[in-house]
């Protein structure tokens, strides 16, 4: 997986649930292709005593974290794998994950993983506009793939039939500009323009842009 990452490693220190941290926050940069994102908080139990992790919770269901075992002996080290998914998500996402220990069950720390999500897509206008009574002319939506990046158009459809919308020209895969305008501007209207990629595979992303005569 390609993953451009800064793991900002904070001075080993003592949670408050009893095990040293290597670090408490994870930030990263998902390429475009990336599906995931794995994070890493390694530990150690700096106790005489053994310690048990008895409460992991994630603040998002996009992230996942995993751990090997519950119980650690005194000195032992472990880690917990957190699995970040990124599906539509776009821009800056934060999620925590709370870690509790059988020695401060109510003091659980908290690790914080921060991920940008570049936006693969650029999109405009989000509103077209006639005016009542004015000419039904061609506007056009543009769908553009950043370098790098291939899109394709699956579905066009709008919401009220008083528009029609259809692809007036495309270089296939990275720029399509589709031709939106109302059979007629008689009457005031609202509708959306609904278009479907085939990214991601699993999860399609769909557009929308506002239609109005006013």
């Amino acid at each position: 997986m390609k993953l451009f990452a800064l793991l900002l490693l904070l001075p080993l220190h003592a949670g408050l649930a009893g095990l040293t941290w290597s670090t408490t926050h994870f930030s990263a940069k998902a390429a475009q292709a990336d599906k995931e994102v794995v994070a890493r908080f390694g530990f150690k139990n700096d106790t005489t005593k053994p310690l048990t992790i008895t409460h992991l919770e994630s603040s998002c269901g996009c992230t996942v974290p995993q751990l090997a075992k519950k119980t650690y002996a005194p000195g032992e080290t472990g880690e917990i794998v957190a699995y970040f998914t990124i599906g539509q998500r776009m821009g800056m996402q934060n999620s925590t994950i709370q870690v509790a220990t059988s020695d401060a069950p109510r003091k659980p720390t908290a690790l914080r993983l921060q991920i940008d999500i570049p936006d693969p897509l650029e999109t405009s206008p989000l509103l077209l506009t006639w005016k009542r009574g004015g000419e039904a002319k061609d506007q056009v939506f543009t769908v553009k793939a950043k370098p790098g990046f291939s899109v394709k158009i699956a579905e066009i459809s709008v919401s009220n039939q008083q528009f029609t919308a259809e692809i007036a020209t495309a270089k296939e895969g990275s720029r399509y500009d589709i031709a939106v305008r109302p059979k007629n501007t008689a009457q005031i209207g609202f509708g959306l323009l609904i278009i479907t990629t085939d990214y991601p595979a699993k999860e399609p992303r769909v557009i929308y842009a506002q239609l109005k005569v006013e």
